[in-house]
């Protein structure tokens, strides 16, 4: 519908929020009730010629924002800077190495490496008394 530069009426919900926005490409429904349809497919049918075009632009331009091809472009993107900033990119506002699971690979890869010393040590150990 917004492709074809026709504003949303739905039902106020997660995800639907994240597409549709009250006033700018459609309207949002408290409830599910009929009534409140109605009354949400009134109110674009009643809106001035002026205001109902700002909506009609509006639901195009949010099909072009989530269009396949404009989605697609922009995951490239990300993925291409990830690449180019190497390990060490920002995902999320922190730095990969700096990210707890991180540091708890490199907590643990420093204690292995003392029970592996351990390990060598208490071999020496008992070889020594062996001989």
């Amino acid at each position: 519908a917004m492709a074809a530069g026709v504003p949303v009426v739905a039902l106020d919900a997660p995800g639907v929020r994240d597409v549709v926005e009250d006033g700018v490409n459609g309207r949002l429904l408290a409830t599910e009730e009929a009534s409140a349809l109605a009354t949400g497919l009134s109110w674009l049918a009643e809106l001035p010629a002026q205001r109902r075009e700002t909506l009609q632009e509006g639901a195009r331009a949010t099909a072009r924002e989530l269009s396949i091809g404009h989605t697609a472009a922009r995951t490239r993107d990300l993925y291409r800077r990830l690449i180019q900033a190497g390990r060490s990119s920002w995902v999320g506002g922190a730095v990969l190495e700096d990210s707890p699971w991180h540091r708890a690979r490199r907590r643990l890869a420093e204690e292995w490496k003392i029970v592996r010393n351990l390990a060598h040590a208490l071999g020496d150990l008992l070889s020594e008394e062996e001989e």
